[in-house]
């Protein structure tokens, strides 16, 4: 019983990150995937979170939104399809993780099926959370025996009651 969700653009991403109270600490920034070989010179210094689309600026379509997040001395990775990090995004979590005693993690199962629009929701859902103080694993437990249909009905009504954008 899918929701039928559209996917989100990177504004409604940024308006909701900047709603939230406990993000407003945060350096958050929605960016395409190719701003990554520019962050290497501007490493941020505190807590961030950043919701990149694994498109390039320069293509067409929707592409897929994965999100990170720096809390105190830990980095987040999460990305609803379990897919392997782009090369640019790990080069860029390496750096961060180098600089100082950061531990990272990333989600290690998947939250939705190919066909489904509901990354830019579980990025938002997992911000939210993880700004909270929650730790990622907590928060995919929460998922671990649902099916993908009941996953997107838990964030996608998260979004929609709390954001009121599908």
């Amino acid at each position: 019983m899918s929701l039928k969700s559209n996917p989100l653009s990177g504004y409604q991403i940024i308006d909701v990150f900047n709603a939230v109270n406990t993000l407003k600490e945060y350096n958050c920034q929605v960016i395409p995937i190719d701003y990554f070989l520019n962050f290497k010179l501007i490493l941020p210094k505190n807590n961030f979170c950043i919701c990149y689309n694994t498109l390039s600026a320069h293509s067409i379509g929707t592409g897929h939104w994965c999100l990170l997040l720096l809390r105190n001395n830990n980095l987040y990775h999460v990305d609803s399809l379990n897919n392997s990090i782009d090369n640019r995004v790990l080069d860029f979590c390496e750096n961060i993780c180098s600089r100082k005693k950061i531990r990272f993690s990333k989600n290690n199962i998947k939250l939705q099926t190919t066909y489904s629009n509901i990354c830019g929701h579980v990025c938002i859902y997992s911000a939210y959370y993880l700004s909270c103080g929650n730790d990622l694993g907590e928060i995919l437990k929460r998922f671990a025996f649902l099916s993908f249909d009941e996953v997107e009905h838990v964030i996608v009504n998260f979004v929609k009651h709390k954001y009121n954008i599908w």
